[in-house]
């Protein structure tokens, strides 16, 4: 077997789309890989919670992982994740369906210094769980919140919390973000670097905070 042959020597790993892989390969990566730093089995559809809380327990040197779209994916499984991947930098978890704030309290809980998080499409995500990640994540510097139940509330956290870390916010799809907390964050995040806001509707005035803030990128 390849991984068996390879495995002390693999850094990086990437699965994504690898529709029909095994769960029992699935689970090996996590037993074999032990020096792994970054992997990938976004949309790797056919893995269960047990399959996913068994990988992750093995990772614990991780930096990047990336799980989207593995829609079996519960909280609990980022409940065990974040207390074995202790140096978890960058995750993914987009469209993850079933994920709730739970998961985003445990991130920032047990990874303090995360830096990237993207959790977008996760429609049961709202300003609870956004909230409790901006007080205690104060490395964070990317975040998307795209297609999620957040609103001004969790730019108001960000804004709050995150001004000396956040540089990208992608917030496409958001309901109920208005044109005052967007100036908020602008103010306070001096080091945004990407401020995405593609299909939010109701900012009448962001060309005029465009021209405000030319060195922004707005996508």
């Amino acid at each position: 077997m390849v991984l068996q042959k390879h495995c002390k020597s693999i850094n990086v790993l990437e699965l994504f789309g690898c529709f029909n892989i095994s769960p029992a390969v699935i689970t090996q990566v996590g037993k074999l890989c032990r020096h792994l730093r970054t992997l990938n089995v976004g949309q790797c559809y056919k893995m269960t919670d047990d399959d996913m809380v068994t990988m992750v327990t093995h990772l614990e040197h991780v930096l990047n992982l990336d799980m989207r779209g593995c829609k079996q994916m519960h909280d609990t499984t980022v409940r065990k994740l974040v207390r074995s991947c202790k140096k978890l930098k960058s995750i993914s978890l987009a469209n993850c369906g079933h994920l709730t704030d739970a998961s985003l309290i445990e991130i920032s809980t047990y990874l303090p210094t995360i830096k990237m998080i993207d959790v977008s499409g996760c429609k049961k995500i709202t300003n609870q769980g956004v909230h409790s990640l901006a007080k205690s994540s104060y490395n964070l510097s990317s975040l998307d919140l795209s297609s999620t139940s957040v609103n001004c509330k969790s730019i108001s956290s960000l804004s709050s919390y995150c001004g000396k870390s956040l540089r990208s916010l992608k917030l496409n799809f958001c309901k109920d973000v208005t044109e005052k907390s967007v100036l908020k964050l602008l103010q306070n995040c001096h080091r945004l670097e990407v401020l995405q806001l593609y299909g939010v509707k109701g900012l009448r005035n962001l060309s005029s905070i465009k021209s405000q803030f030319p060195a922004l990128k707005f996508d």
